[in-house]
């Protein structure tokens, strides 16, 4: 059993605008009866998004969310286009894109919330994740190269409270902007619930919880299989397979 299924519950990420999303566990839309803990796991990944690329727009695809939110997924995105959390702005294109769409973000006011579904905890396992992620990435990196880099990445563990304690410190000092302590907070809790984000670019660098932490939470508060690291940089050290 994974962490998250253990715990029961996965934090998400929401805009306060859309807090009446969790007073309810369904939204009914078009003869649909839609699960809220879909809804906002939805704007949680694409927040994320926006936190770790810094873009509005973002392509989103079909095999990807039908795998995830079943074939109805597409009334969940046409409830979160017509709320006002997000825009088309480019259709799909058969073997060219998928749809393009833009976040309406106009500020970090962002709260949390305890999503319970027991389908979207199953989904966030390590198989499910390879299966859905890894397969559709542009990258040079091979997959038999890719799936063994994101093995590893679940031997790490972190100190869960002292690192959440040193983020609120060090927002109440103002030592860190408010969207690199969103991003630092979900990565946190993803590491600790074992829910790694990980992105290969085209560039050939692989992304993940780990490298947008704050350094200080790297050299003190991780630990790998129980014993404790140290960081070196290494230059031009991307997983090639040449």
């Amino acid at each position: 059993m994974c962490r998250i299924e253990k715990r029961g519950y996965l934090y998400q990420f929401l805009p306060r605008t859309y807090k009446y999303w969790t007073e309810t566990k369904k939204i009914e839309h078009k003869g649909y009866n839609l699960k809220t803990d879909y809804l906002i796991n939805i704007s949680h990944e694409l927040i994320l998004k926006y936190y770790f690329t810094n873009e509005v727009q973002h392509n989103l695809w079909s095999s990807i969310l039908r795998r995830k939110y079943g074939k109805t997924y597409n009334i969940y995105i046409d409830y979160l286009v017509k709320c006002g959390f997000m825009n088309l702005v480019s259709n799909y294109y058969v073997g060219r894109k998928a749809k393009t769409y833009k976040l309406n973000i106009t500020d970090l006011d962002i709260i949390r919330h305890k999503a319970t579904d027991n389908i979207l905890l199953k989904k966030h396992k390590k198989e499910y994740l390879f299966r859905t992620f890894t397969a559709q990435q542009e990258t040079p990196i091979p997959l038999e190269l890719r799936k063994p880099l994101i093995d590893d990445l679940y031997h790490v563990n972190i100190d869960y409270k002292k690192s959440f304690k040193w983020l609120e410190n060090a927002k109440k000092n103002k030592t860190i902007e408010l969207n690199k302590y969103f991003k630092n907070l979900s990565s946190i809790d993803g590491i600790e619930s074992g829910h790694i984000f990980f992105k290969f670019d085209s560039y050939g660098r692989l992304h993940t919880n780990f490298t947008v932490l704050k350094k200080y939470i790297r050299n003190n508060y991780l630990t790998i299989d129980g014993e404790s690291i140290e960081e070196i940089d290494v230059s031009n050290s991307q997983p090639l397979n040449r």
